[in-house]
């Protein structure tokens, strides 16, 4: 008998636990979309149970939370057209040639395939900082190509010490392996 009654104690435990950390979500961004296949979707911000409509009829690809207070959304505006936003509780962001992102202090990587540069900057700034000049030297294995984040997108991260290991690839075969300190000046 103790046991049973123990065992419900825990399984009541569990589950108020969890519905209380789920309601407890002061900010949150999610999609509403008008079909399964995710094609025309409006992308909504809650803060303080007020909601608000940041972007109407995008084709979405996912949604994920970065930390407490930002949020980045994936769409795709046709092929190869991508583009990535960023949301906190009260500011937004975007890039169009997204590389990757230091998830604790938000120093995004973004490339000007047009210019031929990569760029380091803090979300919700405009003031980006060149770290790579893909005219260069060391950038000749690349082959010329209109998105050039393609070749970074997939393989580029940031380390625990906050350096950015800048790696392009094509396909399996790794064609630039660059490490750059701190690239967001921190």
């Amino acid at each position: 008998m103790s046991k049973n009654f123990i065992s419900i104690l825990l399984l009541s435990v569990i589950i108020f636990g969890i519905n209380a950390h789920a309601n407890d979500d002061n900010f949150l961004v999610y999609a509403k979309c008008k079909d399964e296949y995710n094609s025309s979707c409006d992308i909504v911000r809650t803060v303080n149970t007020q909601n608000e409509i940041v972007i109407k009829g995008v084709k979405l690809l996912n949604i994920l939370r970065i930390n407490q207070n930002l949020y980045k959304v994936k769409t795709s505006c046709g092929s190869p057209c991508l583009v990535t936003l960023f949301y906190s509780q009260n500011k937004e962001d975007s890039t169009d040639e997204f590389i990757t992102i230091d998830n604790k202090n938000s120093c995004l990587i973004e490339s000007d395939s047009e210019k031929k540069v990569i760029y380091a900057r803090k979300l919700f700034t405009n003031e980006s900082k060149k770290i790579a000049n893909l005219k260069t030297k060391e950038f000749n294995g690349l082959l010329q190509r209109f998105d050039y984040y393609s070749y970074f997108k997939g393989r580029s991260f940031f380390s625990p010490d906050g350096n950015l290991n800048l790696i392009a690839n094509n396909e399996s075969t790794i064609l630039v392996n660059k490490k750059i300190a701190n690239p967001c000046g921190e």
